[in-house]
């Protein structure tokens, strides 16, 4: 859509707004705010690529995509920033803000600077920053792909990911990472082709010949499966040999609230444990989350050391982002992870980064943003772990 935007000469530039410049999980609509030179240009140019209605101010998108596509058309330079900050919402936080549009502004920090606010950055702009009283939270997050440093939880072939291992280091090289964790599922996963002793073994040796031919240190994790009854997948001989585990719930998803939740803090207080994956088990628009109480497992969580997936499927976006905030609060850390199954998946990382940023996280609480050196530090809190690979 962009790319057929860019070649119509009526359009002077456009930006992405609505929900989606918020990074709200679920949306019904793309908007766009365009800046145009001429109406009848515009009208002329957009016929020769799109099946369109003309709106009041607006422009419907109805053909190419699965959802629509509306152009908010501005004719005015000076009125752009004004335009985008209004069309950006949330309408509860504009009302709150109560901001007045007598000037013309260069951006919307100006917009803010002269209204006397802080700037707030887009995705944090929800009626539930109003009611955050923690100036910590409430700080714009600094998160950003820009030291991004570490790959947390990928697949390979070995079990249900669709490349081998060297295939996806290669890809984590050309996307700048500094380190590597491949978590392929555990035996249990029988579905997803869980790896076996044997398999296991065998992985390890692929990771030592990984780093001795690159310069992206790999580790050898797991996503271990949380059985039924609380305990990992693997005895306890295996899984400490693992420089990594996720733990992740895969089954029993009927469990009732106070099963389910007694299970994860077992899992939690398992001192091998470091991360726990997609901790909801949802899939957006596909399976609501299994019940479970939510505080206790957070609370569990930061008193056990251990990291909250950010599950950056954007099926998954799990940990809902409404709860970084209480986690937060509670001083727990969090990980960011695609949970990539081929190459092209790694690029989840800017969904994570996305509802991170919703949430007003700073990379100091996100455990992927560590040099290697305190990576290695973070791994070995709790349990000693040698990495001779």
């Amino acid at each position: 859509m962009l790319a057929k935007l860019d070649n119509l000469s009526s359009i002077t530039k456009y930006e992405l707004t609505g929900d989606l410049r918020r990074g709200i999980e679920l949306i019904s609509v793309i908007n766009i705010l365009i800046l145009i030179n001429s109406r009848r240009k515009l009208l002329n140019e957009i016929k020769r690529h799109f099946n369109f209605e003309v709106l009041p101010e607006k422009i419907l998108i109805k053909d190419h995509f699965e959802i629509p596509v509306i152009l908010n058309i501005t004719e005015n330079n000076n009125s752009f920033i004004k335009d985008l900050f209004l069309t950006t919402g949330s309408e509860e936080f504009i009302r709150n803000m109560d901001f007045s549009f007598k000037n013309n502004y260069k951006s919307e920090f100006e917009l803010f600077q002269r209204n006397n606010a802080p700037y707030i950055i887009p995705e944090m702009r929800e009626e539930i920053y109003f009611k955050i009283k923690n100036k910590k939270i409430k700080k714009n997050s600094n998160l950003t792909v820009d030291n991004f440093n570490g790959l947390l939880h990928f697949h390979t072939s070995n079990s249900d990911g669709k490349n081998t291992l060297n295939e996806m280091i290669i890809a984590a090289k050309e996307y700048g990472f500094k380190y590597a964790v491949v978590c392929d599922h555990s035996r249990s996963a029988y579905y997803a082709n869980g790896l076996n002793e044997r398999d296991i073994l065998l992985q390890k040796k692929k990771v030592r010949e990984s780093n001795a031919k690159n310069n992206l240190y790999l580790f050898h994790g797991i996503e271990s499966d949380i059985l039924s009854d609380g305990d990992l997948d693997y005895p306890e001989d295996i899984l400490k040999d693992f420089d990594m585990v996720v733990a992740s719930v895969h089954s029993r998803f009927n469990m009732n609230e106070s099963e389910m939740t007694k299970r994860m803090i077992k899992a939690i207080e398992n001192p091998l444990t470091d991360i726990l994956g997609h901790p909801s088990g949802r899939m957006l628009l596909k399976r609501d989350p299994y019940k479970f109480d939510v505080k206790k497992i957070i609370d569990a969580c930061t008193s056990n050391d251990v990291a909250i997936e950010i599950n950056s499927n954007p099926r998954r976006l799990d940990l809902d982002w409404r709860w970084v905030y209480y986690a937060r609060e509670k001083g727990c850390k969090f990980a960011i992870n695609p949970d990539a199954h081929n190459t092209r998946e790694i690029s989840f990382i800017y969904y994570g980064i996305k509802i991170g940023r919703k949430a007003g996280l700073q990379k100091s609480e996100v455990i992927n943003y560590f040099s290697l050196a305190n990576f290695k530090k973070y791994l070995n809190r709790k349990v000693k772990r040698t990495f001779e690979h």
